[in-house]
């Protein structure tokens, strides 16, 4: 499967020795950290993707904006399989933008599951991979060097913790 970056959409960001099918592997490789983390890019206007979340609270986040929900099922345990599915508007309130759904007059039960379409967010995708990638070229094993005092470098404090803020750049964090 082709990546959502290219490789060559990635050199007009990015400057690098790598050959094409590298600098593919290293997308690649950045891709699917997003796909496990959030899920597959966005696709089309009508494919949904179902995500199940706790509950006992007035709102509950996805991890992706929402485009439209198509279906919302509460469960009264975290054990159920059978619950109950929400079609009153009157009900939730979706906060499109948020990834958010609040529940109008109370709290979700303990599990949600929602079945919704995402909105498009390949760009915003595309940002967050130049990013990854360039971080993935410029790791070093040194925390600092120094070339006759022409040349000086210091790493970043911690190479996980900005890939990890990259990340959440893509996701909702409920707080």
């Amino acid at each position: 499967m082709a990546n959502l970056l290219s490789a060559s959409e990635a050199r007009v960001l990015i400057e690098t020795t790598l050959t094409d099918t590298q600098l593919d592997a290293v997308i690649a490789r950045a891709e699917a950290e997003i796909t496990a983390a959030i899920g597959a890019a966005y696709t089309d206007a009508t494919t949904t993707i179902s995500e199940t979340v706790r509950g006992k609270a007035k709102n509950i986040y996805l991890n992706r904006p929402i485009l439209s929900v198509t279906t919302l099922t509460e469960y009264t345990q975290l054990s159920d399989t059978t619950g109950n599915v929400l079609t009153e508007n009157d009900e939730f309130f979706v906060w499109h933008d948020q990834g958010r759904i609040e529940r109008v007059y109370y709290e979700w039960d303990e599990k949600v599951t929602v079945a919704y379409v995402p909105r498009d967010d390949r760009e915003k995708r595309k940002s967050v991979i130049i990013e990854l990638v360039r971080i993935e070229l410029e790791r070093t094993t040194m925390r600092q060097e120094s070339v006759a005092g022409e040349y000086s470098y210091t790493a970043p404090m911690n190479w996980e913790a900005e890939r990890q803020k990259l990340m959440r750049r893509l996701m909702f964090i409920a707080v």
